[in-house]
């Protein structure tokens, strides 16, 4: 979900990749229905893996959940930022929404103080 709102909020702004410690492979269908609701297509995305090479390609490595420090501590100094943003997967579609809505204010935000650093915070 992050990355469908950064991708399609930070468009010419941002260059995204998602990826998770422990991913599944697939997006679920909850996630692409809620997501289909704001006008986001996750449908042909997956899970990937966080990588080393990921970490070293990013400037900022943003965690919604878990520690990537535990696996990446030398990579990831001065470049993590942590949203603990509980996972819906398994829930109700209401929980899905609330997790979007979460993330979308989140990314929004985020967005807003790189464009006007003195105006938002992540």
């Amino acid at each position: 979900m992050a990355e469908g709102f950064a991708r399609s909020y930070g468009k010419g702004l941002l260059e995204v990749s998602s990826a998770g410690l422990v991913p599944s492979g697939h997006i679920s269908p909850e996630t692409v229905e809620v997501m289909n609701e704001e006008g986001i297509d996750l449908s042909g995305h997956d899970s990937k893996p966080l990588t080393r090479e990921t970490i070293e390609w990013a400037d900022l490595v943003v965690s919604l959940g878990g520690d990537p420090g535990v696996r990446y501590p030398d990579l990831l100094e001065g470049k993590l930022a942590t949203w603990p943003i509980s996972d819906p997967y398994g829930q109700s579609l209401s929980c899905y929404r609330r997790v979007r809505d979460e993330i979308k204010k989140k990314v929004i935000d985020f967005i807003i103080s790189i464009s006007d650093p003195g105006r938002g915070k992540t």
